[in-house]
């Protein structure tokens, strides 16, 4: 069971609904959505992705970034979020640990990863010279992977030590997303997800319950954190979830 096959139902059942947005505009219905993780699943495919390998995403919030999580899903690869405030040093680390062969940045981060020793492939999805993904052919359907698969690469370290991967299934991800809509919140098309926290962590976890349901994602238009920014959103799109650590509340 490849979790990917959520998205996959979504573009089936309603493929012209809203999807992501940068601020109040829509950069994407579904079927946008779909089109451009198929296209990029392909490419991953096209220079060696293999069902099983280790794809890193040292990212800033972005729509890209959900494109990047679906097409590596599609291609059967393992998603490794990193988070985009780790130093380039320690972020090195964890893609060694991790032996991922092919790390997605944006907000000129590969330079930095590339000057911390990083020898895998790094390819930062702001870069638009010779439209790396444009030509390459969509995967037709998502690579099959077992329930009991890895899908998620989830780097801790507590309080001390170096990072450790925990290891989360597709089954373990949809278990999640599951109890979710049952013990948490019931989702549906009329919500949307606010993206405001760093996606490798909790933010990033729950967007899957909100791609079964149709959902919108929004990503803020201001960087960072900016309580007004995000009240305004909230103000104007309605139903909303946001995963907020203590000090944004308090913000």
């Amino acid at each position: 069971m490849n979790i990917v096959s959520w998205l996959t139902r979504r573009v089936e059942q309603s493929p012209n609904a809203p999807a992501l947005f940068i601020g109040r505009a829509c950069v994407a219905d579904y079927a946008e959505f779909d089109r451009r993780a198929r296209v990029l699943a392909g490419w991953m495919i096209s220079v060696g992705t293999k069902s099983g390998d280790r794809v890193a995403i040292f990212m800033e919030n972005a729509p890209e970034y959900l494109f990047v999580q679906y097409a590596a899903w599609y291609a059967g690869a393992v998603i490794v979020p990193i988070n985009a405030k780790l130093h380039p040093k320690e972020t090195a680390w964890i893609i060694e640990n991790s032996e991922a062969a092919l790390t997605f940045t944006n907000a000129s981060k590969g330079d930095l990863l590339i000057g911390a020793g990083v020898v895998g492939q790094v390819v930062d999805v702001d870069d638009k010279r010779g439209n790396l993904f444009d030509n390459a052919k969509p995967v037709t359907t998502h690579v099959h992977r077992k329930s009991a698969d890895l899908a998620w690469l989830f780097y801790t370290s507590g309080t001390t030590g170096q990072p450790k991967g925990v290891m989360i299934t597709h089954r373990m991800l949809v278990s999640m997303s599951l109890n979710y809509v049952s013990d948490v919140d019931v989702v549906s098309d009329a919500d949307s997800a606010l993206y405001a926290a760093p996606l490798p962590h909790g933010a990033g976890l729950f967007n899957m319950v909100h791609v079964l349901k149709g959902a919108r994602h929004i990503f803020p238009a201001v960087p960072g954190f900016d309580p007004a920014d995000v009240l305004e959103l909230i103000e104007y799109f309605g139903a909303v979830h946001m995963f907020t650590a203590p000090t944004m509340v308090k913000r």
